[in-house]
């Protein structure tokens, strides 16, 4: 409290008046990343943005989003959830066989038209698995944003035997490649 009166008696000093409003005093916050975590601790049914629920059955993630009604929102009511379904793709119902959804993240992106638009991805969270055979290195994955995943053959130790494959949305066919070439 004390730091936000001495942020009033600033402003009047400056000014002669007090602010109408708290952001003619202090800049709008911005997140420097440009992620957007949705609430994290608030868990996936009871998120004040986003809730999300994962049917291993039907191998769908039902999203529940809050988004405004109107193109200045200006109130509470200005803004109503809004389902979607989505069925996803094999490579993230495996994932999820062996991890859980971690707190989505939202971002934002722009296609090559300079088009702007706002992604909201789930990761899952995989935890490390140790070797079931006398394999001597270890294809890893990271799965982003920007590129569906990237894929690099590393030893053990973590020395890197190939170069980086940069697997997109519509490369698919570079994953077959990989599976393709492993040893019998």
């Amino acid at each position: 409290m004390d730091i936000l009166i001495d942020q009033l008696n600033s402003y009047y000093d400056r000014h002669g008046v007090y602010p109408d409003t708290y952001l003619e005093m202090q800049d709008c916050p911005e997140y420097d990343n440009g992620v957007l975590p949705f609430s994290a601790d608030d868990g996936p049914t009871s998120g004040q943005a986003v809730k999300y629920q994962y049917d291993s059955d039907t191998e769908t993630l039902t999203i529940r989003l809050k988004t405004p009604d109107t193109l200045s929102p200006e109130t509470r009511g200005d803004w109503s959830w809004t389902e979607y379904e989505r069925d996803g793709y094999e490579a993230f119902h495996d994932l999820l066989t062996h991890g859980d959804l971690s707190a989505p993240e939202f971002q934002p992106a722009r296609r090559k038209t300079g088009d702007a638009y706002y992604e909201l991805s789930f990761p899952v969270e995989v935890e490390h698995a140790e070797p079931t055979n006398d394999a001597d290195c270890v294809l890893a994955l990271d799965a982003g944003m920007r590129k569906d995943m990237t894929a690099v053959v590393v030893t053990d130790d973590g020395e890197q035997l190939s170069t980086p494959q940069f697997i997109q949305f519509t490369d698919r066919e570079k994953c077959d490649d990989f599976t393709a070439n492993e040893p019998a």
